[in-house]
């Protein structure tokens, strides 16, 4: 880890078990941001000389005299990035790198506190936010894990003022972001939210490059990606790959379109983070409903198994249900057989593709789109049918949200009795 000496503003590289404590720098890059290599060459002349970027530099070095660290760490000229492999290295160990700083600095350099003191000390709750939430900070995807990882974290205005820390401040940045402030500095309670939740903290946040709307979640998923700008929107879908490998956790398929781009090639995987803003502010759980075999991507799409009655297994349309509760209900996604199929096959012999709701958005296949109340219905007619005499009934599924395309599962019965298990192919 290569760190800057606040001192003598020399870099100095050190291997993990010999990291100093250091400050690290959160702040909204702008476009006269410096580097490595300029900020060697310019970092002795006078300050007034400066260019902003290499300005803001050594203001933080000036900031962090009154702490005892003698190193800081700041992402513009700490890291080679004419070095691919340093690139790589520092995205996917710059999770642990915020984590383990002895503090924090958010410099927020759109913003102006009115008085010299602590603004969170002298103003009301409602004036603070009104002034932290018109920075753009709240909004980049990398600032996400830069407010999520730190163990101890201070805001500073544009004069590097002191603003307050974070747990002074904790309400007001909770109501800015709709993230709890139970996850501040804590990565046991981050690995504990489910897949979809920690996805839709993303969902409302913009990053300059496409690549960065996945490789910004690693730390906070806890996974490690190979870098390949230049893909595109392919990064995101490739990081849910990855989750695929090494979680089971099935909110990773809660998901809804949010716009009718997301629709041209749909697939099982959600081709952008903001079709996770269904699941803001919704209670999401892992439920173990159904014990599924471990599911897996492969050349046909995602392999999962599924387990229907026998008399449903010719149908053109079924629902798989997931070990997901959403706001308390059992929820699952409804398929439909790919450009139309054929409904003498079998239904672990079709390709199938996700069904989405008919409520603006608009489909990939208009031909193939069902209500999805009435597909789930036929589900249940047929599970119905073949259950023992005196078992309780089957209620019409409840849409959750206004038909958005997930329903409530309240017959378990309905894979039970006579189902069949069989691996399914979902686009």
């Amino acid at each position: 880890m290569r760190l800057l000496n606040k001192y003598t503003l020399n870099f100095e590289w050190f291997m993990d078990e010999s990291i100093p404590p250091y400050l690290i720098l959160s702040h909204r890059w702008y476009g006269a941001e410096t580097t490595l290599q300029e900020f060697a060459e310019l970092r002795h002349l006078p300050i007034h000389e400066q260019n902003p970027g290499v300005k803001k530099v050594i203001q933080f070095c000036q900031y962090a005299e009154s702490h005892e660290a003698h190193h800081v760490w700041i992402d513009t000229c700490c890291i080679d990035k004419s070095s691919s492999t340093e690139l790589q290295e520092a995205i996917n160990s710059m999770y642990k790198w915020y984590a383990n700083a002895e503090s924090s600095v958010v410099y927020l350099e759109d913003v102006a506190t009115p008085n010299d003191g602590p603004l969170a000390e002298e103003d009301s709750a409602s004036d603070l936010e009104q002034l932290l939430k018109q920075s753009v900070w709240f909004t980049r995807g990398w600032t996400l894990q830069e407010l999520l990882a730190p163990r101890r974290q201070v805001f500073v205005d544009c004069n590097w003022k002191l603003i307050g820390d974070r747990e002074v401040l904790a309400e007001t940045i909770a109501k800015i972001t709709q993230i709890r402030s139970s996850f501040y500095g804590s990565q046991s309670e981050i690995l504990s939210a489910t897949v979809a939740e920690r996805m839709s903290w993303l969902s409302d946040r913009r990053t300059s490059r496409v690549e960065d709307l996945a490789y910004c979640m690693l730390g906070i998923l806890n996974v490690n990606l190979t870098m390949l700008y230049g893909e595109g929107s392919k990064a995101f879908v490739r990081l849910q790959k990855e989750l695929i490998q090494e979680t089971d956790d099935e909110t990773i398929f809660i998901w809804q379109p949010t716009h009718p781009d997301h629709l041209e090639n749909p697939t099982i995987l959600a081709p952008h983070p903001s079709c996770f803003s269904i699941c803001r502010n919704s209670v999401i759980e892992r439920d173990m409903y159904f014990d599924r075999n471990p599911y897996r991507i492969t050349n046909r799409g995602l392999e999962i198994e599924h387990c229907a009655s026998r008399e449903s297994q010719f149908s053109d349309s079924v629902l798989l249900p997931l070990n997901v509760k959403f706001n308390g209900q059992r929820v699952g996604i409804d398929l439909h057989r790919q450009n139309g199929g054929n409904n003498k096959q079998h239904l672990a012999n079709t390709q199938w593709e996700r069904l989405y709701s008919d409520h603006g958005i608009r489909t990939f296949d208009e031909r193939s789109v069902r209500k999805p109340v009435s597909s789930w219905g036929q589900f249940l007619d047929h599970s119905e049918r073949l259950l023992h005499a005196g078992k309780p009934g089957f209620g019409a599924p409840t849409p959750l949200g206004g038909n958005n395309g997930l329903h409530s599962i309240r017959a378990m019965q309905a894979f039970k009795g006579e189902a069949m298990r069989f691996n399914v192919f979902i686009k």
